[in-house]
């Protein structure tokens, strides 16, 4: 999976701690992912195949490209975007950061 740069990394991560994007560790054990990322449900085996050789640290939307349906009052999506374990990683570290600095204000 291709990395992204920084200056995005560090945009989904503001977009993250703002509410504007929805994760798959936004949802709870009991739902199935597919059932929040529709495009999930519908990949070929190759697709799937791929996937699970390269499986991503994080799916994602943006709130914004949510359906105008939703399952237990969560979003559901047609689309969805991943970013590698590494990039998740980053990201995750802006969160904590960012955080951090808005406790300290």
């Amino acid at each position: 999976m291709k990395n992204k740069d920084k200056k995005e990394l560090k945009q989904i991560a503001v977009d993250i701690l703002a509410g504007r994007i929805f994760t798959d560790r936004d949802i709870p054990e009991s739902h199935s992912i597919e059932s929040h990322f529709m495009v999930l449900a519908f990949m070929k085996t190759e697709q799937i195949e791929k996937l699970l050789k390269d499986p991503p640290g994080l799916i994602y939307e943006y709130i914004s490209k949510a359906m105008s349906r939703a399952v237990n009052g969560l979003p559901v999506f047609s689309s969805m975007q991943m970013l590698s374990q590494h990039d998740t990683e980053i990201v995750f570290d802006y969160c904590q950061k960012l955080k951090e600095a808005i406790d300290e204000v």
